[in-house]
């Protein structure tokens, strides 16, 4: 059997019902373990590690903390499950603050490492860095368990983003990330006593494995045993207007994003033309390609967003200026998300970010060409035997 689970660094394989492992795009990793109540491991905040050799990428699959642990018992058999999950749990729990390059290390009640650091790989790495600083407390809080890796550079400014201090490590990742323009990766490891690694990058991670990595349900390589795919037209928008604040009458808000010529007004450019150092994003042509067709298609079904929570949204706009870009694109036409379940014995050799072929034939309500599809989550089950398996893929042809 290939497969090892260590709880506080007890080898615990052999008493293991049952396990799982889950990868999901921007959240932290998770894992599920139960064994036999009797046995009675004291598992709550202990390190949980399940490796598995015949993994063809990380045999490391997962290194995070029990978090919750649950005993269920009746007059037959019981049995104990744990929840663990990768070290960036904490960030929740951790105030993003200034780090050493400010005028005020440690600050997290005005800081201004997004002003200054402009990237989000940039303002992550300075914001970890600080929370990792346990010489003292009024500076940051202490080692996380983490190293930190790699850190991307260039990447679109997004230091107009909106904050209301203090705010956590979490928040500041979710908020860079609905961007599309930052994608944090936190691999398991098991070195220097860190249990896990932080790699940031301009929202573009992972890697096109579609030409060697297919998924395919009754065509094909006939590989995919279940397949689900969901399409959902009930949030759908072609006509997205944002309102940013302060409001300033009745009637009028300091700015506001139409998809006109907003984009040449965020840097004073002119009328109708492109500005200079306005975030990236997908081509407005693309967008409004893709808005015009949407509303061909269902009509024009119209979204007004207010953004007036902090009272300074409109120093931001470049940075909501992307998130309109994205929004309208993904909303013009109803998200599509594909679920499969590959046959037994196959293993992932991808990981999330990935670019995968999936693909169907005909019997499923028409089916759909093989084509490249982002992983957003992959999960991996063990049976009683410590056999692998995967047992759900998340993909989305949308690839934003």
């Amino acid at each position: 059997m290939s497969l090892v689970v260590t709880l506080d660094g007890r080898n615990i394989t052999s008493s293991v019902l049952e396990a799982t492992s889950k990868h999901t795009l921007g959240k932290p990793y998770e894992a599920t373990i139960k064994f036999p109540v009797e046995y009675n491991f004291n598992a709550i905040g202990k390190l949980l590690k399940i490796e598995d050799s015949a993994l063809p990428l990380n045999t490391l699959d997962h290194h995070g903390r029990v978090m919750i642990a649950s005993d269920n018992d009746d007059e037959n058999h019981g049995y104990t499950e744990c929840t663990s999950f990768g070290p960036d749990e904490i960030w929740a729990w951790r105030p993003a603050r200034d780090g050493a390059a400010s005028l005020t290390p440690g600050n997290f009640s005005k800081p201004s490492f997004i002003t200054r650091n402009v990237t989000g790989p940039a303002i992550m790495q300075e914001i970890l860095t600080q929370s990792a600083d346990g010489s003292d407390p009024a500076v940051g809080e202490g080692s996380m368990l983490l190293a930190l890796g790699s850190f991307a550079a260039g990447g679109s400014d997004l230091s107009g983003a909106p904050t209301n201090w203090p705010m956590s490590i979490a928040q500041i990742r979710a908020l860079l990330q609905d961007t599309g323009e930052l994608d944090v990766i936190v691999t398991p490891i098991d070195s220097g006593g860190n249990i896990g690694q932080v790699d940031c990058y301009n929202g573009n991670y992972g890697t096109d494995r579609s030409g060697s990595v297919k998924f395919e349900y009754e065509t094909g390589l006939n590989n995919v045993r279940l397949i689900r795919r969901t399409q959902d037209l009930t949030n759908a928008c072609t006509k997205l207007q944002y309102f940013l604040g302060p409001k300033i009458d009745d009637q009028h808000w300091r700015a506001n994003i139409t998809g006109t010529d907003e984009r040449a007004e965020i840097d004073g450019g002119p009328p109708g033309g492109i500005a200079p150092g306005t975030p990236a994003g997908p081509p407005m042509s693309t967008v409004l390609a893709a808005r015009a067709a949407g509303r061909a298609a269902y009509g024009v079904r119209m979204d007004i967003r207010i953004y007036d929570t902090f009272q300074n949204e409109s120093d931001a706009k470049p940075l909501w200026w992307r998130l309109w870009l994205v929004e309208q694109l993904l909303r013009s036409a109803p998200r599509t998300i594909v679920h499969v379940t590959p046959i037994r014995g196959l293993l992932p050799g991808f990981d999330i970010g990935d670019i995968v072929g999936v693909g169907s034939g005909s019997t499923f309500r028409g089916g759909f060409a093989t084509g490249g599809q982002r992983v957003y989550g992959r999960t991996i089950s063990w049976d009683t035997e410590g056999v692998a398996a995967l047992s759900e893929i998340q993909t989305s042809a949308d690839n934003v």
